[in-house]
């Protein structure tokens, strides 16, 4: 797809993302990683944020010890065949490949970005995010840890298993009513609306959506943005990352050393990059002025979040008849 506007175009071929006629680079078979690779290097040498030049080689050595099998996609659309509005910069997406399996990408809104550092601070934040997904999956058997210290790889799971362990706070507080006076989008964090809400959604997967009445159809679309990320860890980053309302919700639990999660979350990504070296080949020191400076980073990046809906879970419709009747 032709990149659609003059300065966006510019941009992603100056990152390496678009070639001289505008169409930009599509990968969809787990081989995008090269692609971020040498946008990184780019980023590094020539960022004029010198925030972006530091944290740049350390995704960069990230990636090369965790070694995702993740797709690039520069367009208009994402990885699902939707076509996205100019107020979504980017999406790290898992969506069904042609063959049936799952896969993992990185959407690159080919109209979004109005500077090279816009654009640049897109694609870090979304490789941010897939490094602390994969991180947090434990599926370590493709990492590439030669030349990994063993009690380096030992602190990444471990901050990899604390990050979970937020997750698993926050979903018992939902389920021990701590969050009960907790509103997103009028549904309140009650046990009983995630009981509720996890029920319609059972219906609505298997299919049976005409078995719902209409308030029962409303109150599950309305629970996606309350209730979704608390599925899985996976989504639970997701909202964390990208979504503000949720992101205002986790700043305002507690979870330790006077920190709200929100905090610790972000505290917790920043140790996990911290952890790779940096571009003269040295590792983080911990309690550096360097270490302090890139925790800052990754709490903007992650205020660079959009609202977007959950990755895999849409609203549900009701059947044609019931919309006739409600029309």
């Amino acid at each position: 797809e032709v990149v659609q506007t003059k300065d966006i175009k510019s941009s992603l071929k100056s990152l390496g993302l678009a070639d001289n006629e505008g169409k930009g680079v599509e990968t969809s078979t787990g081989i995008g990683l090269p692609y971020f690779q040498n946008t990184l290097n780019i980023i590094e040498e020539t960022s004029e944020l010198e925030s972006h030049r530091i944290l740049a080689p350390l995704i960069s050595e990230a990636l090369k010890v965790i070694n995702p099998k993740i797709d690039i996609k520069v367009s208009r659309k994402d990885f699902k065949g939707k076509t996205m509005p100019g107020s979504t910069p980017g999406l790290y997406q898992q969506f069904k490949k042609d063959d049936g399996t799952l896969g993992y990408g990185i959407f690159i809104n080919s109209i979004r970005g109005k500077s090279t550092q816009d654009l640049e601070t897109t694609i870090l934040h979304e490789l941010v995010h897939a490094i602390t997904v994969h991180i947090t999956q434990s599926a370590d058997k493709n990492w590439n840890t030669k030349e990994l210290p063993a009690d380096v790889l030992r602190k990444i799971k471990n901050y990899g298993a604390g990050i979970k362990k937020i997750y698993r706070s926050f979903k018992n507080k939902v389920e021990s009513n701590e969050l009960a006076t907790i509103t997103v989008g009028g549904i309140a964090l009650t046990a009983d609306n995630w009981k509720k809400w996890l029920k319609l959604r059972s219906l609505v997967e298997s299919g049976k959506i005409k078995n719902l009445k209409e308030e029962e159809m409303s109150f599950y679309n309305k629970g996606i943005k309350a209730f979704y990320p608390l599925t899985n860890v996976e989504e639970f980053i997701t909202g964390a990352l990208t979504d503000p309302s949720y992101q205002a919700i986790l700043n305002q639990v507690t979870y330790s050393k006077n920190k709200s999660m929100l905090e610790s979350l972000w505290e917790y990504v920043s140790k996990i990059i911290a952890q790779f070296k940096t571009v003269d080949g040295k590792f983080v020191n911990p309690g550096s002025a360097l270490e302090a400076t890139l925790e800052n980073v990754i709490s903007s990046l992650a205020a660079q979040g959009v609202e977007i809906k959950p990755s895999d879970t849409t609203p549900a419709k009701a059947p044609r008849a019931a919309e006739s009747e409600t029309a």
